[in-house]
């Protein structure tokens, strides 16, 4: 018997763990569950954890199954024509969030070539990887790595506003780029 979390919070038992995951995933790629619910499967506690709660880190990747990737040149072509949106493509299960517990299991690949039948996710772009501020570096691939450190927190720095309430805050005494 598998401990069943949702929101950390006890909710019962399942038999059997890895069925229960894997129909959860699958009925969240078919739109039939919330596209903001992640799960996890902890082996060492036995544990699963069901967590919908907002301000999760989440980030997306492609969906691999078989050792292929379910975004084809096909979708890349009707992107790019304007005929199939971002939303289109979580809606249809092409592209899904995980968050940081969901990560945990999965095993995702930098590029297409890499692909095997263990794989179950793909990244968009390897740069996604390092984030927007560090992805924003000019010429991040010419310097040091201890650069593209310093320039990322400059990037954090620049933020014009500080807050999206600050015309109507107490604090009036801040400088605003």
């Amino acid at each position: 018997m598998t401990d069943l979390f949702f929101n950390e919070v006890f909710v019962g038992n399942v038999d059997n763990s890895q069925d229960f995951v894997n129909k959860l995933k699958q009925q969240r790629r078919k739109g039939k569950l919330s596209l903001g619910l992640n799960v996890s499967y902890d082996e060492k506690s036995n544990e699963i954890y069901i967590d919908t709660a907002s301000g999760r880190v989440r980030r997306p990747l492609v969906v691999v199954e078989e050792g292929k990737s379910l975004l084809t040149k096909e979708h890349l072509k009707q992107v790019e024509k304007n005929e199939l949106t971002w939303e289109d493509l979580t809606n249809q299960g092409i592209i899904e969030y995980l968050d940081t517990a969901e990560e945990e299991n999965a095993l995702v690949a930098q590029n297409e070539t890499e692909l095997t039948l263990e794989h179950t996710h793909l990244e968009i772009s390897s740069l996604l990887i390092l984030g927007l501020t560090t992805a924003l570096v000019p010429y991040a691939h010419c310097g040091q790595s201890s650069r593209l450190n310093r320039g990322s927190k400059a990037q954090k720095q620049a933020l014009g506003l500080y807050a999206n309430n600050y015309l109507v805050r107490l604090d009036t005494d801040a400088n605003i780029l």
